[in-house]
């Protein structure tokens, strides 16, 4: 009995350990843009610019109150809480989601191809998440394609696939591939290995499930299910 506890206690400190670094891997990014939109705001201020300043305020706002929606919808996630629910076009999801990248992101993002996809019932903010995840690895990897091709596309029924044709991995890892801290490449391409994590628990507690498809040079493809709204 008491291996058994002892056993449960280490998973739970495991499960706490990776929600702990999946929050502060998915914040780091929308925390970075927000700091430099505050700075670009002083600028204006400085320059007497009244008008760009009030616009870079009203993003920094509207991009706080999202982060504490994040930061909520996480927590529920965690704890097993009932999720928040509405009825959701995926597509508009998805065109949130690279509207974010794009905001915090470095650099010019390329053309990320969206088909129509499908309804579904759940979490905006955290399906926002996922396609911010896929789509931000999609990126990464495929940054050294002279042609970068990343699609969001309609697989089997109930099915969303996130392509691209960036560097791959052997198949043989895709199944460790959405373990915490799982890495399949080397420190040019750095991260910690924990957004896979976090869109496996999002996905699953919405009833679906998530797996990947590669080779290596042959791009990647993930796949995740959600059950459609009626």
């Amino acid at each position: 009995m008491c291996e058994v506890q002892t056993e449960d206690l280490r998973d739970t400190v495991r499960r706490l350990r990776s929600f702990n670094h999946g929050v502060s891997h998915d914040l780091r990014g929308p925390l970075g843009a927000l700091s430099g939109i505050t700075r670009l705001a002083m600028h204006a201020i400085e320059r007497s610019d009244t008008a760009r300043a009030m616009q870079l305020l009203s993003t920094t706002a509207l991009q706080t109150d999202a982060l504490c929606g994040l930061v909520m919808a996480l927590l529920a996630v965690a704890e097993g809480d009932r999720l928040p629910e509405e009825r959701l076009d995926l597509r508009e999801v998805v065109v949130e989601a690279i509207e974010h990248l794009a905001l915090v992101g470095t650099a010019p993002l390329p053309h990320i191809r969206v088909a129509p996809l499908f309804f579904v019932r759940g979490s905006r903010v955290l399906l926002r998440q996922v396609f911010v995840n896929l789509l931000g690895n999609a990126l990464k990897f495929t940054r050294e394609r002279a042609v970068p091709v990343v699609e969001v596309d309609l697989g089997a029924p109930g099915t969303v696939v996130v392509r691209d044709n960036g560097i791959g991995f052997d198949a043989s890892a895709a199944c460790g591939l959405f373990e915490p801290f799982q890495r399949l490449h080397d420190a040019a391409h750095p991260g910690m290995g924990i957004g896979l994590s976090l869109v496996k628990r999002i996905v699953e507690r919405h009833g679906g499930r998530v797996w990947a498809e590669s080779a290596p040079g042959q791009g990647a493809c993930f796949h995740f299910t959600l059950p459609a709204a009626e």
